[in-house]
């Protein structure tokens, strides 16, 4: 018995064939599952590179190719690997060790050397073991399947943002295009007139006012022949003119102004209370997105009604939900603060406190890190929408899907002095219609269902 080998010689030596060659095919599947561990090494090193250009794929996008396509390699070599250990598993369970002798003191010393039991056991459990490894590096591969997918998720993040970014520039440009539409209205009557009087004086000849005889005296002699009178006066009338003109332009013009919030919430609702409101509201576009068969996205949009708590014109409200687990996910609300008095913190509150009453969020949740996730420096004082004149009678204003206190005494027209029991709903969609307490003055839809 040597390091490399053994020898066995004598004229009975192929009475220990069987034990021999039991003893190789151990050593050669020893060999295998050598070269199987350097391989797996390999492929877990792979793994790490590919980690290492996950984490930064920012820096190089072009690389995402390279990952997709070094992951597939990866996929293919594990799935390789994994079988080789199952026939490596197979051929262990059919192996047959020899019984040892019992009438020979050389065959059993053989036996006692070679120690084909323990080589046996041995191999199983480093198998064993290689399946471990095995199962622990296709959990990673799917970490890395998982991360590639949410670096794709914000990729196509990114693209509908530019995209609204686009849609954003072609609306300016479209209200561009709309005011020299308007100014190009002006310009043609202001030609129109122009030509008409030159038409006329050239039918009628040369006139000037300057030749009747009550005019002689006062415009001729006062203003006309005075130095610098005339073309003062001149002057003054194309300012005047210009003014006026201007003055048309804009008011023939879109001044619209919107403030647009656009905030992930991440929150768990009431998906029963969500979906009696969605019912409530007049939706406008909803979508559904299904991913992989199980898993639900919805995207609604609606207008709100209610001018009062709003205090002005109703904003445009885009919500995308977890319609499987029952999360909202993002929140965007379009305010035309041209036509409107809230700033942003004041529509983020008015917002969540309408989800509270309705019961589609828990009235007790801190929601002060979104409401205040936005700078302070546009949300200074201004005066209220409406004036406590409108209201000083009253203690409590009903409005739909809303109740508040009087702005009576107040400087704010905007008081969240609500009580939840004051807001009332009908049962159907777009539902009953009915007046506010102000003396049947002051008509308001009353919408919605009782929460």
């Amino acid at each position: 018995m040597g390091h490399h080998g053994c020898i066995l010689a004598g004229p009975n030596c192929r009475r220990h064939e069987p034990v021999m060659v039991c003893y190789v095919s151990l050593r050669s599947r020893d060999l295998f599952m050598r070269n199987f561990f350097v391989r797996m090494n390999s492929v877990q090193h792979r793994l790490q590179l590919l980690q290492t250009r996950v984490n930064n794929v920012e820096k190089s996008p072009d690389s995402v190719p390279w990952i997709n396509d070094n992951m597939s390699s990866v996929s293919r070599d594990i799935s390789i690997l994994d079988e080789a250990l199952v026939y490596m598993l197979e051929s262990l369970d059919l192996l047959i060790i020899p019984p040892p002798p019992t009438d020979d003191n050389a065959a059993v010393k053989l036996v006692e050397t070679l120690d084909v039991h323990t080589c046996l056991s041995d191999l199983e459990f480093r198998v064993h073991d290689m399946r471990k490894n095995i199962q622990g590096v296709v959990s990673e591969l799917k970490g890395l399947r998982g991360n590639m997918k949410v670096i794709a998720e914000k990729n196509q993040f990114r693209i509908g943002e530019a995209m609204a970014a686009n849609t954003k520039s072609m609306e300016q440009m479209f209200r561009s295009a709309q005011k020299g539409g308007a100014a190009l209205e002006v310009m043609n009557v202001i030609l129109a007139g122009g030509i008409t009087f030159q038409t006329l004086q050239r039918v009628t000849g040369e006139w000037t006012i300057l030749t009747e005889w009550w005019a002689v005296d006062y415009l001729q002699g006062q203003l006309v022949t005075q130095p610098f009178i005339w073309l003062t006066i001149s002057l003054l009338a194309w300012a005047g003119v210009g003014y006026l003109v201007n003055h048309v332009l804009s008011s023939m013009a879109d001044n619209e102004q919107y403030l647009e919030i656009a905030f992930d919430v991440n929150i768990r609702v009431n998906m029963e209370n969500l979906a009696t409101y969605l019912h409530v509201v007049e939706l406008g576009d909803e979508e559904f997105t299904f991913e992989e068969g199980r898993h639900t996205y919805r995207r609604c949009q609606w207008r709100e009604t209610n001018m009062l708590k709003w205090e002005g014109e109703p904003p445009k409200v885009e919500m995308v939900m977890d319609w499987t687990y029952g999360w909202m996910l993002r929140v965007m609300i379009q305010y035309q603060c041209s036509k409107g008095k809230m700033n942003r913190k004041e529509i983020k509150i008015a917002f969540f406190e309408e989800l509270k009453e309705a019961g589609i969020v828990d009235p007790h949740l801190d929601l002060s890190y979104i409401i205040d996730a936005h700078n302070p420096a546009g949300d200074e004082k201004r005066e209220s929408a409406f004036k406590p004149m409108f209201f000083e009678d009253d203690d409590i204003i009903e409005t739909p899907r809303y109740t508040r206190g009087s702005t009576r005494g107040s400087t704010r027209g905007s008081t969240r002095g609500s009580t939840r029991g004051g807001s009332r709903r009908g049962s159907t969609r777009g539902g009953s219609k009915g007046n506010s307490t102000r003396k049947g003055t002051r008509a308001s839809t009353m919408r919605g269902s009782s929460v």
